[in-house]
């Protein structure tokens, strides 16, 4: 396993400080459930962000052998066949790339899978936010009396699931697959079709899920890909009005002391992004007032 995270970076343009986002990861590398008549299998790969090394923009897992998924009394459930998953950091922005493949048993099964949550350490707002969203799932007919994957929920909804923030769900595609006769089927959607597309409302954080019935005995593969738009925050600027300001400074002032969770924070003015507004957060400003963003 391949773990490896770069560091975050801080540009400085004149006195103004701007800061190419590097998001941080929470919870589980890639999580999965398969629950049917049988019982239920879970498995997880875990990253600890605090052990990453800052060698490349990127954390990757490649699943080295099948690993079954069984209930506590070693009962099979399905089978995880295979898992590539990356979380990169890259010119064009931050980008969850998961590809896995399932077995069911003897048993339709619900499938629910996600990835770790990509935690960004200043809010993207709606004006800069854009994001893309493109989902695959092909279904094979292991035992030649026909096969389908459908998403979990109401019908229509998607089995590739997108969130921004990470409890809004944005997007979800590839709503069922059907195959019959041994073959193999392959669904495809995008969103947008083509480049990013406006999100519409602030976010902080990314999470990739995929949930579906799949039925007994057949094979499933979902990959999917989520990235959002490279967005320099330009830190201190909390009026958006491309200075850093009375207005900002007066703000910094208000909020000084505050901490995220509280009403009053606002972590466009937090410097270090330790999740606090400090001392430190206004010496920031101060060495950047007067300055205009680019």
């Amino acid at each position: 396993m391949r773990r490896c995270v770069s560091i975050a970076l801080a540009l400085i343009m004149g006195s103004c400080v701007v800061i190419a986002e590097q998001p941080q990861l929470s919870g589980a590398f890639f999580w999965i459930q398969a629950t049917s008549s049988i019982g239920t299998g879970t498995w997880a790969i875990w990253v600890d962000p605090n052990d990453l090394d800052p060698c490349a923009p990127m954390v990757e897992y490649d699943l080295m052998s099948p690993i079954p998924l069984s209930t506590s009394g070693g009962t099979l459930v399905a089978t995880l066949i295979n898992c590539n998953m990356y979380v990169q950091q890259s010119s064009g922005g931050p980008q969850i790339t998961v590809n896995f493949g399932v077995a069911a048993a003897n048993a339709n099964t619900t499938f629910t899978a996600r990835t770790a949550t990509l935690n960004l350490p200043h809010t993207i707002r709606a004006a800069d936010a854009f994001i893309r969203y493109s989902g695959t799932v092909t279904v094979t007919d292991a035992n030649g009396n026909g096969a389908n994957a459908l998403g979990t929920g109401a019908i229509g909804t998607g089995i590739c699931r997108a969130f921004a923030p990470a409890t809004q769900r944005i997007s979800d595609l590839v709503a069922f697959v059907a195959v019959s006769g041994g073959g193999t089927v392959s669904g495809n959607q995008n969103d947008p079709q083509f480049g990013f597309r406006a999100l519409g409302h602030d976010y902080k954080s990314l999470k990739n899920e995929m949930s579906f019935i799949l039925t007994a005995g057949d094979v499933c593969f979902v990959s999917s890909d989520f990235g959002a738009m490279q967005v320099d925050v330009c830190v201190g600027d909390f009026n958006d009005n491309g200075v850093i300001d009375q207005a900002d400074l007066t703000m910094q002032l208000i909020t000084l002391g505050s901490c995220e969770g509280d009403a009053n924070y606002h972590d466009i003015l937090d410097f270090d992004a330790d999740g606090c507004l400090m001392l430190q957060d206004l010496s920031g400003l101060l060495s950047a007032f007067g300055t205009s963003c680019p």
